[in-house]
């Protein structure tokens, strides 16, 4: 979680980076918005993917993680009419418990808020770094008498 917060700043950080005006590019608004998007979109992506499986990470851990208490009994009977079982007393039974729901609510939560996180940004991600594209290949020529679009494939 520090590691992706880190790279977040990182990011916010070289965003804030004033770049050399290009004059011949800044004659093209379109070239300009469709950089802008295919930027956004690719930045997009680059978070979301990460944070996507990490939230599906997060939560498989949570679900498949075993139970801390297999194995052991608090029952001094049940303890020695099954060699499987060890005897625990109710403190350790319950320490055990304790570290383990600790453990599970950790990474359900994390697993909650990453997942639909790396969902929304991979899934806004996509169409605008391909409509950036499409953008900045659009380009509009006007004349004396009229004005022309034309999209090159």
């Amino acid at each position: 979680m520090f590691l992706l917060l880190l790279c977040c700043l990182s990011i916010g950080v070289y965003a804030q980076q004033a770049a050399p005006v290009n004059l011949q590019r800044a004659a093209n608004p379109n070239e300009v918005v469709g950089k802008a998007f295919v930027t956004t979109g690719t930045i997009s992506i680059a978070v979301g993917v990460p944070c996507l499986a990490a939230g599906i990470s997060c939560l498989l851990y949570a679900n498949f993680l075993p139970a801390a208490t297999n194995g052991f009994t608090t029952n001094k009977a049940a303890a020695a009419a099954n060699t499987d079982l060890k005897y625990i007393t109710l403190e350790e039974y319950l320490k055990k418990m304790e570290n383990h729901n600790g453990k599970v609510q950790a990474a359900s939560t994390a697993g909650y808020i990453l997942t639909p996180l790396g969902g929304a940004l991979t899934i806004m991600g996509i169409p605008m770094y391909i409509h950036g594209k499409k953008i900045s290949e659009l380009q509009l020529q006007y004349t004396g008498n009229g004005a022309a679009i034309t999209m090159n494939f």
